[in-house]
């Protein structure tokens, strides 16, 4: 990312003085934010680069990465795995097993703590190369790293153990840095665009945060509706020539951009016909079914609890600021000397949110939403202060900021000191521990198959591949999947697909982790019962709340 470019130096009541400045600003600057804000981040991820924080998306992605161990199966990973998200995503899960897959886990923590360190370096340089506001990018990036680690600051939502959903790092981490890359991208096309010998530069630029967008919508779907304000923004943000040509043909480019993704992760299944049932089964049937599940409004409640009431306020409160700063000073034309940049990141934040609403409502989808939500206070909070210096309010403007920012720290504190200790705690394995005889089953399964062997887990603990270090089989390795929608086809794939792949053990957890009206047993699952009776053997004593079924040719359990 080259900082090299000096700003446009259009604005109206401003001389290329004030571009020079901000150039020599910029480069005074140097790297010490970047490395300040490293360091912030790396100090309150260190507790969490362990074997031992583990959540079950965690471990689902790690055990389908397992899953896409060929080419093949990576560029057709739908016929591989039923889910509703790319095979994009997986790559550092990929990584992480290919690396050392007993400390797969581990590698996972630490590919999650250099995206959180991209993601605030990202957060900096927008703020300070859009805004001016050094400051500003330095107290977003730090809202940004507080909240990976304890969320809203209180572990009371229900969908939540402790804080652990925050402290395992999840797909939004990997998410993000796309995101904030197509932020950033987009302005400095926009930026580039006054100048008339850099027409072409601007889109590339803007080609590139079509491209960085789309990855991020190939990783989680959430982010699909996240360009539209930045298309939306493209007419008032182009000041140069003639505004709605410009604007059609640099949307044109971001467009041109997202669109290459998605070609190249689904076009190979138009050569691949029996790929294309798969991929039909994941993004029609299976996406349907799992976004018809729960109520709109009930998933907003729950997402909302992932906000503090304090920072869910100063949001709300400073966008409006934003918007109605947008409209009283629409004569500036660039950046700096408006309110159009907290305005922007505000409604990126809010179609986001937008986007999380289908599916589920789980607090920790809130991760990539928050870099944009602090960019809109912190940035607004500074065009603010630059305006009432000039009016000699300037440390009134200052010690308010100063109030705010203690206030939301403090909102934080008791969550930041008992953080680290919940680390030590294996908070989500002890509840395996409760409802099984966890380390019993593990050793028996290392003890019994090869070091290659397979198994199918029933259902929700995808966390014993992690542990036992053997392979998945079927669509749905740990029947996650078909125990949420728990209809045909399920049933009937789930057997086709143990009768195709044979594995050496079949893993029935009596007690679920996440209850559901029809959950059954293994052996009273439809048709995947029959079928495992009549081809394995099967004991219910063997292991406390276990069912173990083996493979006739294996012996008896």
């Amino acid at each position: 990312m080259n900082d090299s470019l000096p700003l446009p130096t259009t604005y109206p009541e401003d001389s290329a003085v004030t571009g020079m400045a901000h150039k020599s600003r910029l480069l005074a600057a140097g790297l010490w934010p970047y490395l300040l804000a490293a360091v912030m981040v790396t100090l309150l991820r260190v507790p969490t680069l362990t074997n031992r924080i583990l959540s079950i998306d965690e471990a689902s992605y790690l055990v389908h990465a397992l899953r896409l161990r060929s080419l093949e199966a990576f560029v057709f990973a739908f016929v591989y795995r039923a889910e509703t998200k790319t095979q994009l995503g997986l790559v550092p899960y990929m990584l992480a097993n290919a690396l050392d897959r007993s400390n797969a886990l581990l590698l996972v923590h630490v590919f999650g703590l250099v995206a959180a360190i991209v993601g605030c370096v990202l957060i900096i340089k927008i703020a300070w190369r859009f805004a001016g506001a050094l400051l500003a990018g330095l107290a977003a990036s730090a809202v940004w790293a507080i909240y990976l680690v304890v969320g809203p600051g209180y572990p009371q939502p229900a969908n939540l153990d402790g804080y652990t959903f925050f402290q395992a790092p999840r797909l939004e981490y990997f998410q993000t840095p796309f995101l904030l890359a197509a932020v950033y991208w987009f302005l400095f096309g926009c930026e580039v665009e006054a100048y008339p010998d850099s027409r072409r530069r601007a889109t590339n630029l803007l080609f590139l945060a079509g491209l960085c967008w789309s990855i991020a919508a190939l990783i989680k779907p959430s982010a699909a509706l996240f360009g539209l304000p930045l298309l939306f923004a493209l007419p008032l943000l182009i000041t140069t020539g003639r505004r709605l040509t410009g604007a059609l043909r640099r949307g044109g480019a971001m467009l041109a951009g997202a669109a290459l993704p998605v070609v190249l992760v689904f076009a190979p299944y138009l050569f691949h016909p029996s790929g294309i049932e798969a991929l039909r089964f994941s993004f029609t049937e299976l996406s349907s079914q799992y976004a018809e599940k729960g109520d709109h409004k009930a998933r907003v409640l729950e997402l909302l609890t992932g906000l503090s009431p304090m920072f869910l306020a100063a949001f709300v409160l400073t966008l409006g600021v934003a918007l109605v700063g947008t409209f009283v000073y629409r004569r500036h034309t660039d950046l700096l000397m408006s309110f159009r940049l907290p305005a922007l990141m505000g409604m990126l934040a809010i179609a986001l949110f937008v986007g999380m609403v289908p599916g589920q409502g789980h607090v920790y989808y809130l991760v990539p939403a928050v870099p944009f939500m602090a960019l809109t206070i912190t940035c607004t909070l500074a065009s603010v202060i630059r305006r009432l210096a000039s009016r000699r309010g300037r440390g009134l403007a200052w010690g308010a900021a100063l109030l705010i920012a203690v206030t939301y720290l403090g909102t934080n504190i008791e969550a930041l000191i008992k953080y680290p200790e919940q680390t030590l705690h294996d908070a989500y394995l002890a509840r395996d521990r409760r409802r099984f005889n966890l380390d019993g089953l593990v050793a028996y399964i290392k003890s019994t198959t090869p070091h290659d062997g397979t198994m199918w887990v029933y259902y929700n603990t995808p966390e014993l591949f992690v542990l036992s270090e053997r392979l998945p089989v079927t669509l749905d390795p740990a029947g996650i999947w078909l125990d949420y929608i728990w209809s045909e086809p399920w049933f009937q794939r789930i057997a086709a697909d143990l009768a195709a792949e044979r594995p050496h053990l079949i893993i029935g957890i009596n007690r679920p982790r996440y209850h559901y009206p029809h959950t059954s047993p293994l052996l009273e699952v439809p048709v995947v019962g029959d079928w495992i009776k009549r081809n394995y053997i099967c004991d219910a004593h063997l292991i406390r709340g276990v069912v173990v079924c083996k493979r006739p040719d294996l012996g008896r359990p």
